[in-house]
């Protein structure tokens, strides 16, 4: 079979190769924490297996696929591209060598939702960061970076390095904003129940020290 290039997309295309075609295809393509290379991959992968005969291998936003004939003896290809003008948003163009079949069309239709699924699924998982987390010290979006909870006892802004504590945790009558640590575990006594810093001394109620409170000890 000569090779016949075949393009289709799940939404309107316009004129192939226009200019937009071109800044689209020199965009780099990049994944995030939210949408990583490994889930796009995965993805890629189970959507293939309900598909029978059809192997596929994944580079970047590309997705390669290999049909196979019935007899195993002969094969045919498509390709799949994902980038999204720098994204991998389920938007996808394909180049198929065989336009006589609907394995390409129906495998990039089940990826394409099956990644638009992913990405709601994940962003539902993340709405209960409140969007007002701002870092007090510069104004950063805390809910915007990797790794922060709101149920932190602290976290180190990415923006400007300065550690932050939980709103909810005790910050101090007699030392204002001074968080204790226990000197023995390390634990944080400014969350353990009763904690007072004019207490002059505390027992750590992890492991049991007496812990001295008092401004000869703070920064130590």
């Amino acid at each position: 079979m000569g090779k016949i290039r075949s393009i289709f997309h799940h939404l309107t295309l316009g004129i192939v190769d226009s200019n937009e075609e071109v800044k689209r295809k020199k965009t780099t393509c990049l994944f995030d924490e939210y949408f990583s290379f490994e889930d796009f991959t995965n993805l890629a992968i189970d959507c293939a297996k309900t598909i029978k005969r059809l192997f596929v291998t994944v580079e970047k936003h590309y997705v390669y696929c290999e049909v196979r004939t019935i007899s195993g003896i002969n094969s045919w290809n498509f390709t799949l591209d994902f980038n999204d003008f720098g994204k991998v948003t389920g938007r996808y163009w394909s180049y198929s060598e065989n336009t006589d079949s609907n394995i390409p069309s129906t495998y990039a239709k089940n990826l394409s939702n099956a990644i638009i699924d992913f990405r709601e699924k994940r962003n539902n998982e993340v709405e209960y960061i409140p969007e007002d987390y701002a870092c007090p010290h510069c104004g950063a979006d805390l809910s915007k970076q990797k790794g922060f909870d709101p149920s932190y006892d602290s976290f180190k802004c990415k923006s400007c390095n300065e550690k932050l504590f939980n709103p909810g945790i005790y910050s101090g009558d007699k030392f204002a904003d001074v968080y204790w640590y226990c000197d023995k575990c390390n634990a944080l006594l400014s969350k353990q129940k009763g904690f007072n810093d004019s207490c002059g001394f505390w027992h750590c109620s992890e492991c049991g020290y007496k812990n001295e409170i008092s401004e000869d000890h703070i920064d130590e």
